[in-house]
């Protein structure tokens, strides 16, 4: 994902009429995947965000409603877990207008990967640049989650220098083979060296409700 800036009516016009298609009902009304059947099981007795938003359940629905889009969608939430607004970008990023930068501060911000990638350096820059507080992807099969290092409320400037040298430092030690692609592994690795909570919950309902999430999360081993 990259934050870009360009500006077209046509762009405000769409966002904003999908915002009023998803801000009324609890969940997304055309999600395509069942949301509402599977968010009870795959969210038990767990809090995905440590300081409050979305519930697990409304995560879980909106990721199910992009993650099997062929392009970039996002749902951005305020720290309350009120929906702000929806962006709709390309097959791998997505732009933001100058409109969009002043709104995007200290937001909990919910995209789809569509090539299926967990998160990206471009993903931890706008976490960071915009002070979020919490970045979500989805893919097919999972949603991924990263929360700030240290506890902290939000991500911060000084934040990403430290997590990019880490990844340089962790992708550096994998195989040749494996440093074109960005691997799960390698986000599990930097989340306990930068003391940050990293979630996967599986979204193919392809495991039991046991298996359904993992995390590293501060403390955890």
């Amino acid at each position: 994902m990259t934050h870009r800036c360009r500006t077209t009516g046509a762009d405000r016009e769409e966002r904003e009429d999908t915002l009023l298609q998803h801000r009324r009902p609890a969940y997304p009304a055309h999600s395509p995947c069942g949301a509402g059947q599977q968010t009870a099981d795959l969210a038990a007795n767990r809090a995905f965000l440590p300081r409050g938003g979305p519930t697990d359940e409304q995560l879980i629905a909106y990721a199910l409603d992009i993650k099997d889009r062929p392009r970039e969608y996002a749902y951005v939430f305020d720290p309350a877990g009120q929906l702000l607004f929806c962006l709709k970008g390309e097959r791998a990023a997505i732009q933001f207008d100058y409109r969009d930068r002043f709104r995007l501060f200290q937001t909990i911000f919910l995209h789809n990967h569509p090539l299926g990638s967990s998160f990206s350096l471009a993903d931890i820059q706008t976490a960071c640049a915009f002070n979020m507080q919490a970045m979500l992807a989805a893919t097919r099969t999972h949603l991924f989650i990263l929360t700030p290092p240290n506890r902290d409320p939000f991500f911060t400037r000084g934040h990403y220098r430290d997590i990019v040298r880490c990844y340089r430092i962790r992708s550096a030690m994998l195989p040749a083979s494996q440093r074109l692609t960005i691997c799960d592994r390698l986000w599990d690795a930097i989340s306990v060296d930068m003391d940050m909570t990293y979630t996967r919950v599986r979204l193919d309902g392809s495991t039991s409700p046991g298996d359904a999430i993992g995390d590293h999360s501060p403390g955890s081993g």
